[in-house]
């Protein structure tokens, strides 16, 4: 046989390279094995038909099998959260959501991910209940969050949560040009006897909005404690256009939350209704000094006992929510109790809520000296909330009188390690 007539090596060589160089050249996500794309598949046209909870079980299987593709990843998270969410999994719903939100994070994959504008809608539909600080931490959720914040603000409002409303209120944009929820958050600061910040949120708000019947009303109790800028010209102490008397009252959450001071008839000339009774607590004379936070009830005690022998029995993070839901009860309603926070705070690290962790740290304030691990909790909910330079800040304070186990080593060199120069 003639010479000519063998292989060529070389040449074969370099064909199976140019073979090799197209199939990764490839876009990625024509390479993912066909069953995994099949059940992607499967579970999109369930959702289609309205079968959700069908739709569970292939998108699982989607997701598992995309896991080195971000994009299609993302895709099939999406698609398996509102399955989650349609379907009345609640929790699924949110543990799905949060993985959208890592991998957006990492990868910018949910914006680029091939889902259509519905299916989006509803995503975002599910996830307006979701925690503000969660929406907040992301681009793509960041409006949802604002939203949340002020709804959270306000209901803490209507129930007389004065410091948890304020809280939230204060990062409200629409505390500053809506009437309802700046007449809220000046209610909310007046209650506090914040009257300084009463008189700089007065002097902030615009007039359209400072001309609210509910904000003059509450203007004059300002007034009796701390210089508050004269009202912008043109102001008359009523929206324009509006007539005096009951047709201008200030929607329910206002009057819920904005009783007239203790002596003073209300405008209408009537007595404050039932519901306002109920909703504001007896004030102290205004020149008392500050009494410190009051002392839990019997059976909030009760409640956060059982929610410290419930975390103290968990195993596992399923086990710890039914802790978390008794004691955020009395956190939220005991907002000046230091430490109901600080134990939802740690219940809500334990169960991988950073963000609420992070959020009832703040409100809780320093720990108790002895208490480095919690420091150290919050340390590390800072910085799985993206914060990172306040992590690390918190974490150098813990760090002289926290034992150095390999977990904690392990955050000491992501916090310390990630912060910036």
């Amino acid at each position: 046989m003639s010479y000519r007539t063998r292989p060529r090596p070389a040449l074969a060589v370099l064909t199976a390279l140019a073979v090799a160089a197209t199939l990764a050249a490839a876009d990625p996500a024509r390479a993912a094995d066909p069953f995994y794309e099949q059940r992607l598949r499967e579970g999109r046209e369930a959702l289609e038909r309205g079968a959700p909870a069908e739709a569970v079980r292939p998108l699982r299987l989607a997701a598992f099998g995309l896991l080195d593709e971000p994009e299609r990843l993302a895709e099939s998270l999406v698609y398996l959260a509102v399955a989650h969410a349609e379907s009345g999994d609640a929790a699924a719903f949110e543990q799905t959501f949060r993985r959208v939100l890592e991998i957006e994070r990492r990868f910018d994959a949910y914006r680029g991910a091939d889902v259509p504008v519905s299916i989006r809608e509803r995503l975002r539909a599910a996830a307006a209940a979701l925690p503000p600080e969660l929406l907040l931490g992301a681009d793509a959720f960041r409006d949802l969050g604002a939203a949340a914040l002020c709804r959270r603000g306000l209901a803490h409002a209507g129930a007389g949560a004065w410091a948890a409303a304020a809280a939230d209120l204060e990062r409200c944009e629409a505390a500053r040009t809506e009437p309802a929820a700046a007449a809220a958050l000046l209610t909310c600061l007046i209650e506090l006897e914040r009257w300084d910040d009463a008189a700089a949120l007065l002097a902030a708000l615009p007039p359209a909005v400072a001309g609210a019947r509910a904000i003059v009303r509450q203007r004059r109790r300002v007034e009796r404690h701390v210089a508050v800028a004269p009202p912008a010209a043109g102001e008359t102490g009523e929206p324009e256009g509006e007539p005096a008397g009951d047709g201008g009252e200030a929607p329910d959450v206002t009057a819920a939350t904005a009783p007239p001071p203790e002596g003073e008839a209300a405008e209408d000339g009537g007595e404050p209704s039932d519901v306002t009774a109920a909703a504001a607590p007896p004030r102290p004379p205004e020149d008392a000094a500050a009494a410190p936070p009051p002392e839990l009830s019997a059976a909030d005690r009760r409640q956060l006992e059982a929610g410290r022998a419930a975390l103290a029995s968990a195993r596992a993070v399923g086990d710890v929510e039914p802790a978390l839901a008794a004691v955020r009860e009395v956190a939220d309603r005991n907002p000046g109790s230091a430490e109901a926070q600080l134990l939802a705070a740690e219940i809500a690290y334990r169960a991988r809520r950073f963000e609420e962790a992070a959020a009832y740290f703040e409100r809780g304030g320093e720990p108790p000296a002895g208490r480095p691990d919690l420091l150290f909790y919050r340390a590390v909910a800072l910085y799985e909330s993206g914060r990172r330079a306040a992590a690390a800040e918190v974490l150098e304070r813990a760090l002289p009188s926290l034992r150095r186990t390999p977990f904690v080593e392990e955050y000491v060199g992501k916090i310390l390690g990630a912060r910036p120069e």
